[in-house]
């Protein structure tokens, strides 16, 4: 379902609304894929896996940084072309 939320200036922004059947659906297949993938996994990855945040991985990274010695830290994104 779609409702339209009036905005301050007088427009309106579109907000989608989930039904509690879609809801339930979605839930369904998320813990199907889980129980199916989550054993393929490396224990090191943190994003959107159950029982994990981004907490998680910073504190994991803490552990890692401060009992061991590091020279440089990488951030970086990845796109395939």
């Amino acid at each position: 379902m779609r409702v339209y939320i009036p905005k301050p200036n007088g427009e309106k922004r579109p907000l989608g609304i989930i039904a509690v059947a879609d809801k339930i659906v979605r839930m369904a297949i998320k813990k199907i894929l889980e129980a199916i993938f989550e054993q393929d996994f490396m224990d090191t990855s943190y994003g959107f896996r159950p029982n994990r945040s981004c907490h998680d991985a910073l504190t994991e990274l803490d552990r890692i940084i401060m009992n061991a010695p590091v020279n440089f830290v990488v951030d970086m994104d990845l796109k395939v072309l």
